[in-house]
């Protein structure tokens, strides 16, 4: 019983995210700036990425390789998109973690909420300069 209450709260929450979006994406922007300046808000971005997104998405500027560990041998039990060419906003990974799907039911489990806005925030802002727009069918 407290799953299904824990996965419709998670439902709603990923619809207000998209019903929000226009207003959470503005203010990501805004706190891109400052944010991308504050080296510690910029380390622990980093650390949270390796922690919980790194091993199955590949990402550069976290130096994780993703899709799993070497003993694993680069393939991950659900490993994800690299993310070395991706555009990723901070409404993109709110909801792709928060819609339960591709072992994000497995991650939001182990991040708090203040975790994954952080996170959201640090892809958004290392992200920013790559060549293609991420979209949901990407991954």
């Amino acid at each position: 019983m407290a799953a299904m209450n824990r996965m419709r709260l998670v439902a709603l929450l990923s619809l207000a995210l998209f019903v929000a979006a226009p207003v959470t994406i503005v203010s990501a922007r805004s706190l891109s700036g400052s944010a991308a300046e504050d080296p510690a808000f910029m380390a622990e971005g980093k650390r949270i990425y390796r922690q919980f997104c790194g091993q199955c998405h590949a990402l550069k500027e976290a130096r994780a390789v993703g899709f799993g560990s070497a003993k694993q041998k680069g393939v991950g039990e659900d490993g994800g998109p690299s993310f070395n060419q991706l555009k990723i906003s901070y409404a993109m990974t709110m909801a792709s973690v928060t819609m339960l799907f591709g072992g994000h039911e497995k991650v939001i489990r182990k991040m708090t909420w203040p975790q994954l806005r952080h996170a959201a925030r640090w892809i958004q802002i290392v992200t920013r300069d790559h060549p293609i727009v991420a979209k949901f069918s990407d991954g």
